[in-house]
């Protein structure tokens, strides 16, 4: 009888289980201010004449695969896109990039990096029509250490610092 109840309490979470990840695969993720990217675009490898073309070149000494993951519309007078590319074995590199109409590079800021052989330091970005805020991790030490930096982008498509903050321990 245990044995009975056992196999119809796994089979239930199993179900369950299933039921809710379904769920969650099914949930629609909204940025909080309404800059929401073109979807067009999202997660595009591209060729190595569209990376020189754009003026990225310099990311593949060590880097591979670089990928277009969307656009977001911030202004009439440039075009601002989100790229990342792997850089060497261990690193993980995204960068929003600003270009002019004829897709000269204008600015460029970093917005998430990942390394993944320690994993002590990683980058994470909050990102709005008015500001775009950056937090930097590190737990080299031990103890986790949070560097923020607030940009904005000018009319002409330039990142500009608002603040940074000194590093503070979590």
């Amino acid at each position: 009888m245990k044995k009975i109840i056992l196999i119809l309490l796994f089979f239930v979470t199993v179900v369950s289980c299933k039921e809710k990840t379904q769920e969650i695969e099914k949930t629609e993720i909204k940025p909080k201010n309404q800059t929401q990217p073109k979807t067009d675009l999202v997660y595009t490898k591209l060729k190595k004449e569209q990376i020189q073309k754009l003026g990225l070149q310099d990311w593949l000494k060590n880097g591979m695969d670089i990928s277009v993951n969307y656009e977001l519309p911030y202004s009439e007078n440039f075009r601002t896109f989100v790229f990342t590319f792997q850089d060497g074995e261990m690193e993980l590199k995204t960068f929003m990039v600003t270009f002019d109409k004829k897709f000269n590079k204008i600015d460029k800021l970093q917005i998430a990096y990942d390394e993944i052989a320690e994993s002590w330091m990683w980058t994470k970005s909050e990102i709005s029509k008015s500001k775009i805020e950056v937090k930097d991790y590190n737990e080299s030490s031990g103890e986790t250490e949070i560097t923020t930096t607030i940009y904005k982008i000018d009319e002409n498509g330039k990142f500009i610092t608002l603040s940074k903050s000194e590093p503070k321990m979590k």
